[in-house]
């Protein structure tokens, strides 16, 4: 004897959005195609969607902005090129000039000529390790020296100094300056500084004010 089927009737929702178990037909495998639209595959992956379309957004706003490269910051703040004290100056007899290498592909770098008191030429090359923008259109520099007078320095030889750069109308200066991790400093607020070991500072003159110079 065969037992009596149970009456195929539509499924519906209870008011509270439920389903009444009396309105499912049993007869039929249940599967998440079977039940009602809102309990469906369809149903759960809008529901994965939202939470996480709203993690997201939630998330979005905390996400930091992407650091700013060293050569953006260099061509932001109008580093690049050669400055000097006084451009006037014949550059191959006189005064002192820095600098700058466009950005590209390798590390930045720039080259600082200066002259002694006996009139012996000086070239000091400097790799720019990174440069950001601080507020009040401040630059702070990380630089290595890597060679003098095209003589390459040893590895032990070529220690990090950090600088914090200013503008002073169209010109630049360097307001402080000093090896990083708290070592030797050599510029405080500006002025150009001697320091023994013993941490002690006799200040020298003020840091030079640089002019962008033509050509």
């Amino acid at each position: 004897m065969q037992c009596e089927r149970h009456r195929h009737t539509p499924m519906r929702l209870s008011p509270a959005g439920g389903v009444r178990i009396a309105d499912v037909d049993l007869s039929l495998p249940l599967s998440p195609q079977s039940l009602p639209q809102p309990y469906g595959l369809n149903w759960r992956n809008a529901l994965r969607y939202s939470a996480l379309h709203l993690i997201v957004l939630l998330l979005a706003p905390v996400l930091p902005a992407a650091a700013e490269t060293t050569a953006a910051a260099m061509t932001a703040f109008g580093l690049t090129g050669t400055w000097s004290d006084d451009c006037a100056k014949d550059p191959a007899k006189e005064g002192a000039r820095l600098t700058y290498s466009p950005p590209g592909t390798r590390t930045p770098s720039y080259r600082f000529v200066l002259f002694d008191k006996d009139g012996n030429k000086i070239t000091v090359s400097s790799d720019i390790l990174s440069a950001a923008r601080l507020p009040q259109g401040k630059l702070k520099t990380v630089t290595v020296k890597t060679g003098t007078n095209g003589n390459a320095l040893q590895p032990w030889e070529r220690v990090p100094v950090e600088t914090i750069i200013v503008k002073v109308g169209p010109k630049l200066q360097s307001v402080q300056s000093r090896q990083i991790n708290g070592g030797r400093r050599f510029i405080v607020d500006g002025q150009i500084v001697a320091e023994n070991s013993r941490g002690e500072l006799q200040t020298i003159k003020p840091a030079p004010l640089w002019e962008r110079c033509g050509g």
